[in-house]
């Protein structure tokens, strides 16, 4: 359970918004950072990385949290999505560096480089395919998406062979490991600046091959780009989607009234909404240390697409009614 930070977009009107990827998603990121006592936008973190245009890299990233706000960004570069997964198990969010076309959104699906934040919050779908929950900064107006694990995966892991791919065609090494920051620095912020959403990659000027891994040919994981935020795991209790094929529940049944407040938190701070009609539901238990009463409801407020789904929320201890048990 963590907090939930606010989607932050590149398409903000700035000069430079096309360009913002990497900016807007690390805008997000230290909103969750630090728990939404910072807040920042795609141009205000242009502005603090001195990088005056086109593309950026992550070093661009680490000297706009440095410079605008003196805090430590996470970089992960030549890591592989298996570490990108451990960072996001521990609570981080990450910023995920992508081939856009083949991520396939969820807003920017233009053949370019692409950053997104991806949150530490995960479910499986009613396919079974897990999904992680995405903040693509070319959505306009901003939202959380969920997004198949395996399509970020594939996006990111050609972004990087794409990189690297590059190199090879300048004589440098094929594996972007192999590389010098300052050749992987030059290669992405060149590609990053080449290829926009608005300006992307034509198909009859793709002379891109892909590389043993991509094809299945090696072993070991392929190299991906990422940046990191500090881990938030169990800082702050919220609303958890519980999977539709095996939800969380409870042998505890309580009645619920029409119109019972429910509240993403357990200090109930933070309203959803109220219930429309009578209900009786899980009883999870009490929150420790913490006024709310966990739940668990069929409702579709705490997401961005609206679909309702089996979610732990809190309620008043006064809302609870009679109380059943079911073998």
């Amino acid at each position: 359970m963590t907090y939930r930070a606010a989607p932050v977009t590149q398409r903000d009107g700035s000069s430079l918004e096309n360009s913002n990827c990497r900016y807007a998603s690390i805008a997000t990121g230290i909103d969750y950072h630090t728990l939404g006592k910072t807040k920042s936008t795609g141009k205000k973190m242009r502005d603090y990385s001195n990088d005056p245009s086109g593309g950026s890299w992550s070093a661009d990233g680490v000297r706009a949290w440095e410079n605008g706000y003196d805090m430590k960004l996470g970089v992960d570069d030549g890591e592989t999505w298996d570490d990108a997964v451990d960072m996001l198990h521990e609570g981080r969010l990450v910023h995920l560096e992508v081939w856009s076309a083949q991520t396939g959104g969820p807003c920017c699906t233009s053949a370019c480089g692409h950053v997104m934040a991806v949150a530490p919050e995960s479910r499986q779908n009613s396919n079974g395919d897990w999904e992680w929950l995405v903040a693509d900064p070319w959505c306009k107006p901003p939202k959380w998406v969920w997004w198949r694990a395996s399509r970020l995966r594939s996006g990111a892991e050609e972004w990087a062979d794409r990189c690297g791919f590059r190199s090879a065609q300048g004589g440098g090494p094929r594996d972007i490991r192999d590389l010098h920051r300052e050749r992987l620095a030059v290669i992405v912020k060149e590609l990053m600046g080449r290829w926009t959403p608005d300006r992307p990659l034509k198909e009859k000027d793709d002379d891109y091959e892909p590389s043993l891994w991509l094809q299945g040919g090696a072993t070991g994981g392929a190299p991906i780009l990422f940046t990191h935020t500090k881990a938030q795991t169990g800082v702050q209790d919220v609303a958890i989607n519980t999977s539709a094929n095996d939800p969380v529940t409870s042998s505890r049944r309580v009645a619920l009234s029409e119109g019972t407040d429910f509240f993403s938190d357990a200090a109930l701070t933070r309203k959803l909404a109220d219930l429309s009609n009578d209900r009786v539901v899980p009883l999870l238990g009490t929150a420790v240390g913490e006024d709310g009463r966990a739940v668990v409801i069929n409702t579709s407020h705490p997401y961005s697409d609206g679909e309702a789904r089996p979610t732990i929320v809190y309620v008043r201890e006064s809302a609870l009614g009679a109380i059943t048990h079911e073998d």
